[in-house]
């Protein structure tokens, strides 16, 4: 279908009004325009009322038509290029040439007019009624806006047309308001501010989509600025290419005569006489981009700010502002995108509230769009029809083409950033292109420094920087960090991707690092710091850059790419980033390349982490039988053996075979000790101590410190592995109740995190977990609650969960023992759950026995002690920690679970396990409960001094809760013994160490205790 675009069809006209002022035959000019209107009124009208498709004969005589009509314009813009005295000269040439284009256009229009017979001559008188009165409609609306409007008009195609242009608000009309509209308000308030004050010189800058113009005609249509600029013109500069279109764009728009050669003059002259004026002038890089009409456009510029009366508004794209002008000041900075808030709120405007099973779909569409306008806005009109999770089907499918539907840079995406990549000054220095298709495979940005040290080639690169940030193609975030806005990150990448040398020498940059912070394992603080922060900052370029590796047949660069993805899935979990995505491709390329290396250290990886089997096809039990027998010859590198044997010792640790896990540690010490090698040695050690953690053997837990110990002074030990031991030496010192040394331990480990910028990894939630046992066993509730919110904050069930069950577990345990909601601690039980069903058996059984607790008062006693000794059954034996629990609770008489007899049985078999255990605060918690069931038991004596014992325990390690209890029981035999004032100081006491551990029912119960026995002493 023929199509001419609105500002194309009047510079065609405007060119034309010039050309019949010359010596030509006028009337033969009319007739041609006259024939061209009325042919344009007949296709329209036909095309309206076809019920079909038009056939491949009247399609025919359209393109023949139209072939016609743009001879006729090659005519006439030949003609507008060339001095008066040439086309003097030329008049007899330019004579036929009409002569030729009018007889083609009637022929092409004879032709057309008889394949459409009749209906079509009654179009052409309906249409053209039909427009005239909908022009007459339109003066009249204008009229209403301006007593100063007034259009002649004459039947006549041409003159009609003629006297449009000439009217001085026909093109000046200001687009509509944005009805959708976020985001900028700080700038808007700026911009009108600005424009309240005399002579405002606003300069909009930002990358092409960014809302340069919808934020100018927000601008516009203020009422302050509507109020002081009773005539406000928009002008788009898009299509002037140089200052004389430039002029003549403002002259139609001005209502200016363009007949004449002083163009620039009557323009200057048109604005100094007409009173207060905006001028917002849109797209203006495009006439002042090109270095050869710049200095004329600067200086047009600069004329037109120097009439006080107006007004002046720019939209350009980059961010650099034409010199000339005395903008205003503070400068408007360069937008940006739009904040994750306001961009949400754009989609919901255009499309609709998503449903809770669209969340995710349009979190990921907005962070498709980048927060840039233009692609929010296309994503969610596009999201408006086929809902969130179509759209983000088409884009897997479509990718960047679902931005490039329309036909303008204002509803097409790819022509928008076209129009920036096809600047002039990009084509002048071509390695600013080779940057921006570097730039595109990095999400994150990258640093100058960075990109010098890899050696990419790419010259001046200093230079480029400095380019695409003045084009508003790349920007520096507050970091320092050369980045790309997504939506163009996603065209560069698939219009200009980087060569293959230039992504390979940013890959093996990255690759190196990787290695080196595997190889140094923190041996200089310093360098591990640099190098965390580094590889830090760019985990998603790493990620790209590696993805794109896997594009080869190369077996070598893939067996050095399946290295580094597990060198980064070990990196990425550690610094609680989750597991590497690209993780999964290794079981294909160790398949592919056949490598054994990349075998036994992926599956090292997979063992050691036990929660991200589910997710990855090892068969552990296969890959330690192959390789006992692959190591078994003893002619092996000692690391990798000593590596395999204490990762199957590990495994077998974790599913409570403690005899196998101790016959694998066994042959990794004799590989260690027969090569020499002091850390490997270490390394067994770390094994073997974990093993007697898990058996409760705290002597041989102490005896294993004390080894590593002399073996660290021998040389100078890595500062992770130094770390790893502190933590070990933390947990004896928290079970043998040594609470204090636990935290000096925990400070000593957060000096060696911070000093190897590893304050928010993996072994930071280790110390913090550590901390809060502190004070958990200390029934400092409402402090170790806090250390586990933060634990909650920095992980999730896909990032370290084993720390994130850990956290909901305790949490919820913490505030049932404090009184909390019963629905939210359910919640967070189930929660727990549900990542531990991943996990291991331990977790789970933690779960139930705190879910039991939580369903005590509903369920009764005989079900309760059921369930407790169903999980005491399935922990006996393996899981310690839960076997101390629920001992505790079925020997403890307050929570009427058994009789006293029955009751005394099971006190006296928790004393006698945690006494096995070394541990002190269970020792202590043991004895009160002895006690208190010996009171019932009437022996008020031994149940004094048990007492007596487990309070000096309490109170020497600080214990609030152990405390109170037992103040409360030495009242009570006071009280039976008529010491009320004895009585009275005990439960006063007991109230206050209760409120400290925030068990404010128990304090209340002590509080009602002590009224009544105020009222008793009165009476």
């Amino acid at each position: 279908m023929l199509q001419v675009r609105e500002r194309e069809f009047i510079l065609f006209v405007s060119q034309s009004l010039q050309f019949q002022n010359g010596r030509f035959q006028k009337e033969k000019f009319h007739r041609i325009l006259g024939q061209i209107y009325k042919s344009l009124c007949a296709l329209g009208a036909y095309c309206v009322g076809s019920d079909s498709c038009l056939s491949p004969r009247i399609l025919s005589h359209i393109a023949e038509y139209a072939s016609s009509l743009e001879t006729f314009y090659i005519c006439l813009h030949s003609q507008n290029n060339i001095g008066p005295l040439r086309r003097f000269f030329h008049q007899n040439e330019i004579t036929a040439q009409l002569a030729v284009n009018e007889n083609g256009l009637r022929k092409a229009f004879e032709a057309f007019m008889a394949e459409i017979a009749g209906g079509a001559t009654q179009a052409v008188t309906q249409f053209r009624v039909v427009a005239e009165m909908q022009h007459e409609e339109l003066l009249e609306l204008l009229s209403l806006r301006s007593n100063s409007f007034a259009l002649s008009f004459s039947n006549d195609g041409p003159y009609f047309i003629y006297h449009l242009i000439s009217s001085s608000n026909s093109l000046s009309l200001v687009p509509a308001c944005p009805k959708v509209f976020h985001g900028r308000e700080t700038e808007l308030d700026q911009i009108i501010t600005i424009l309240m004050t005399d002579s405002p010189r606003v300069a909009i800058l930002g990358a092409g989509g960014m809302g340069k113009t919808t934020l100018a005609m927000a601008a516009l249509h203020s009422s302050a600025v509507v109020a002081r600029y009773p005539s406000r013109y928009c002008i788009s500069c898009e299509t002037s290419t140089d200052c004389f279109e430039l002029v003549t764009s403002l002259c139609l728009h001005l209502g200016v005569e363009t007949t004449s050669r002083q163009l620039t003059k009557i323009v200057l002259r048109f604005l100094r006489q007409h009173g207060p004026c905006l001028i917002v002038l849109d797209n203006f890089e495009t006439p002042w981009e090109s270095q050869e009409s710049r200095t004329a456009v600067e200086e047009f510029l600069s004329l037109l700010a120097e009439i006080p009366t107006l007004g002046l508004l720019v939209t350009m794209r980059g961010s650099e502002r034409p010199a000339g002008v005395k903008w205003n000041r503070p400068f408007l900075p360069p937008l940006e995108p739009l904040s994750l808030t306001s961009s949400r709120q754009i989609f919901v405007d255009i499309a609709e509230e998503p449903v809770p099973t669209e969340e995710s779909a349009l979190d990921e569409l907005l962070n498709l769009s980048g927060g840039l306008p233009l692609a929010l806005n296309l994503l969610a009109n596009i999201a408006s029809f086929d809902g969130y999770l179509g759209t983000l089907e088409r884009w897997n499918i479509e990718n960047f083409m679902l931005l490039s539907i329309g036909n303008d840079k204002g509803s097409n995406l790819e022509k928008s950033i076209t129009l920036s990549i096809q600047s002039p000054h990009i084509l002048s220095f071509p390695a600013a292109r080779d940057l921006l298709s570097v730039l595109s495979l990095l999400p994150d940005g990258i640093t100058l420094n960075d990109i010098l040290a890899s050696k990419a080639d790419i010259p001046n690169v200093r230079r480029c920087q400095s380019l695409l940030v003045r084009l508003s193609l790349a920007y520096n975030d507050p970091g320092g960090r050369l980045k790309v806005l997504s939506p163009i990150r996603e065209y560069v990448r698939r219009v200009y991707a980087p060569s293959a040398a230039l992504s390979i020498s940013i890959r093996l940059y990255f690759e190196n690092l990787l290695e080196t912070w595997r190889s140094t394992q923190f041996q200089h603080e310093l360098l591990s710091k640099n190098l965390t922060s580094t590889l830090l900052a760019n985990l998603g370029n790493i990620h790209e850059l590696l993805l794109a590796g896997l594009i080869t047949d190369d077996k070598a660069t893939l067996k050095a790419v399946g290295r580094s993805i597990i060198i980064l899935d070990e990196f990425s979990a550690a610094m609680l980033r989750g597991s590497s995505p690209l993780s999964r491709r290794l079981p294909h390329l160790i398949e592919v390349t056949g490598d054994a290396e990349l075998r036994w250290d992926y599956g090292h990886r997979c063992v050691r982490n036990p929660e991200i089997l589910d997710q990855r096809s090892v068969d552990v039990e296969l890959w330690i039988a192959e390789g006992a027998h692959h190591f078994a010859s003893g002619t092996r590198p000692v690391q990798q053996a000593v590596t395999f044997y204490n990762a199957a010792a590990w495994h077998y640790l974790q599913i409570f075979k403690i005899e196998t896990a101790n016959e694998f540690n066994k042959q990794a010490f004799y590989v260690a000790d027969g090569a020499g090698d002091v850390l490997q040695r270490l390394s067994c050690l770390e094994t073997e101590f974990r093993i007697a953690h898990t058996s409760g053997e705290r002597s041989r837990e102490l005896e294993i410190i004390r080894t590593a110990r002399d073996l660290a002074q021998f040389r100078s030990v890595p500062s992770l592995l130094k770390c790893s031991w502190l933590e070990m030496e933390a947990w004896v010192n928290l079970h043998t109740g040594n609470l204090d040394r636990t935290c000096q331990l925990c400070t000593q480990m957060e000096g060696i995190l911070i000093a190897g910028g590893m304050e928010q990894s993996d072994r930071r939630l280790s110390v913090l977990g550590l901390r809060a046992e502190v004070h958990y066993r200390k029934t400092e509730y409402l402090e170790a609650r806090q250390l586990y919110d933060q634990i909650l904050k920095a992980t999730s069930p896909t990032s370290s969960p084993r720390h994130h069950a850990n956290a909901l577990s305790s949490t919820a345990h913490l505030d049932l023992l404090t009184g909390g909601d019963t629905g939210p601690i359910l919640t967070m039980i189930n929660a727990a759950e549900a990542i531990c069903k991943t996990l291991d058996s331990s977790s789970i059984l933690a779960c139930q026995f705190t879910k039991t607790y939580l369903d005590m008062p509903r369920e009764g006693a005989d079900a309760s002690r059921a369930e407790f000794l169903h999980c005491l059954g399935k922990s006996r034996g393996s899981f310690r920690d839960v076997q101390t629990h629920c001992l505790a609770v079925l020997g403890d008489y307050r929570l009427q679970l058994y009789d006293a007899t029955e009751t005394f049985r099971w006190a006296a078999t928790s004393l006698a396990f945690v006494q096995q255990m070394r541990d002190v605060v269970g020792t202590m918690s043991a004895l009160r409960c002895l006690a208190d069931v010996l009171f019932v038991l009437g022996d008020e004596e031994t149940a004094l001094a048990l007492f007596h014992v487990a309070l000096g325990g309490g109170d020497r390690i600080g214990i609030h809760r152990l405390k109170a209890e037992c103040l409360v029981g030495i009242g009570d035999i006071m009280m039976r013994r008529g010491d009320r004032t004895e009585a009275e100081k005990m439960w006063t006491d007991a109230r206050l160490s209760f409120l400290r551990c925030t068990r404010i029912n128990d304090a209340t119960a002590v509080e009602v205790r002590l009224l009544a026995l105020n009222k008793g002493s009165a009476a």
